[in-house]
């Protein structure tokens, strides 16, 4: 292993069929297809859907393509966040990702940190 990228863990939620009672409970806004659409759906087809898309995407040749598609779809760049990471809490503006798509936050003092894995907040 050493310095070489191995692969990722990449984690997406999808509320499926979550009823209005479920999604009150959640701590911020929330919606799921059921409540927009009026319909369950088969969770195991969304997933792989889901999933197809993405890897379709990830394979694309045109990398610089993907990452504007993803930069412009971020709803937390241009925001305030903190970042719980491995090493510590980062906290700051969401201002860009990098070439690898990780996030960039710049903390109070203006310095950046590339934050590869954490949970968002």
């Amino acid at each position: 292993m050493g310095d070489r990228f191995v692969g990722a863990a990449v984690g997406v939620g999808v509320n499926v069929n979550m009823g209005y009672r479920e999604l009150q409970r959640i701590d911020q806004p929330a919606t799921s297809l059921r409540t927009l659409i009026g319909q369950s759906y088969d969770v195991r087809a969304i997933a792989e859907e889901v999933a197809a898309h993405f890897l379709q995407k990830l394979a694309s040749p045109e990398r610089a393509v993907l990452r504007a598609d993803v930069v412009r779809r971020s709803p937390h760049l241009g925001s305030r966040v903190t970042v719980c990471t491995p090493r510590g809490t980062v906290g700051g503006l969401a201002v860009d990702l990098d070439p690898s798509f990780s996030l960039v936050v710049a903390d109070p003092r203006g310095a950046r940190h590339v934050v590869q894995a954490g949970d968002l907040r």
